[in-house]
């Protein structure tokens, strides 16, 4: 019984641990994407990745992301502005509109992605710790997630 107990509290602090230092992450990596010339930022980035994935319909980018339309809209409007997207009619439904990546908006997915794997890789240089143990932390926080959410399985890390 006692080691149910202390790993339960164990998972307490872990899960204390996470909603902490996830948050810090994102603002480190939206920071330096929103510092970044040409690059898109982190709420543009994931967008321009869904699109990327086969969502492209406002309502289905929103639900995907969890935010209102009105949110998606503002992001989209600034990926449009960029060049990043095209808007065009459904050709199923003319009433709603399609949206896709234009072939400046998957280079800039690209960058976004390259500079956001070489500002992980900075961070974690700094850390200077044990690379390997860091590797199965995130192979086993990924396959928690994974199980948590099968939504999230085949996205790429850091993405979506």
């Amino acid at each position: 019984m006692a080691s149910l107990n202390t790993a339960a509290s164990r998972g307490t602090d872990v899960a204390e641990e996470l909603a902490e230092l996830v948050p810090r992450l994102y603002r480190l990596l939206r920071t330096a994407l929103d510092e970044e010339e040409g690059v898109p930022s982190l709420e543009q980035l994931r967008v321009l990745h869904r699109i990327d994935t086969g969502l492209h319909h406002v309502s289905a980018l929103a639900a995907a992301r969890q935010m209102r339309m009105s949110a998606v809209t503002a992001i989209l409007d600034a990926a449009f502005d960029h060049g990043w997207v095209a808007r065009n009619p459904d050709p199923d439904d003319r009433r709603r509109v399609y949206v896709d990546l234009t072939p400046e908006g998957r280079s800039a997915l690209q960058r976004g992605r390259r500079f956001t794997r070489k500002r992980m890789a900075t961070i974690l240089q700094e850390y200077g710790g044990p690379t390997e143990e860091l590797a199965a932390v995130v192979a086993l926080l990924g396959a928690a997630v994974n199980d948590y959410d099968p939504a999230s399985r085949g996205a790429p890390q850091g993405a979506g």
